[in-house]
């Protein structure tokens, strides 16, 4: 057991990029929850921003979840949308996660790395990453995670279209005080 501990450096390094295009597209589906959140409630963008300021990316889903079920009647399809929206972005959280908050190593696998970290409860500290049967992931499979996100991003903005939730979304826009 142990790890070969190069860590990737270059931010030119395809690892790198690919990692990059897979937070930036996360985050992008967020904004895109935000908003279409926004018009559920019927309150502008900067208001839905204040709202879930405090909350982690898998509460606010969670909140989002609960509040879609609590606005939307069971029948109406376009809960079901939302919600199979959030199902889609909730795929993509342990990758993400393990590519903003872990040092990432070498596999065994070729073209494959492995995040290397740490998690101590209750006093005792437990490694992850070190041992070479452990999870790891090639720039083609995170590329594809990426793939997924745009295609949901692409999703929701149609989504927002052909219900009225764009228009919706640019009259909250326009009626917000800045004072």
């Amino acid at each position: 057991m142990g790890a070969n501990v190069s860590v990737i450096f270059g931010m030119s390094h395809p690892w790198n990029c690919a990692a990059g295009a897979l937070i930036t597209a996360y985050a992008a589906a967020e904004v895109e929850f935000n908003l279409l959140l926004s018009a559920v409630l019927d309150i502008s963008i900067y208001e839905m921003a204040l709202l879930v300021q405090p909350y982690s990316a898998s509460t606010r889903r969670d909140v989002f979840k609960a509040i879609v079920k609590l606005r939307l009647p069971a029948d109406d399809p376009k809960r079901d949308k939302l919600l199979n929206f959030l199902g889609r972005h909730k795929e993509a959280d342990r990758l993400r996660n393990h590519l903003a908050h872990s040092n990432w190593v070498n596999s065994d696998r070729e073209g494959a790395f492995r995040p290397m970290y740490a998690q101590a409860r209750d006093g005792k500290a437990k490694f992850f990453g070190v041992d070479p049967t452990e999870h790891d992931f090639t720039v083609e499979e995170v590329q594809q995670v990426v793939k997924k996100l745009q295609q949901l991003i692409f999703d929701m903005r149609q989504f927002k279209k052909e219900t009225g939730y764009y228009e919706v979304i640019q009259e909250n826009m326009n009626r917000t005080r800045y004072d």
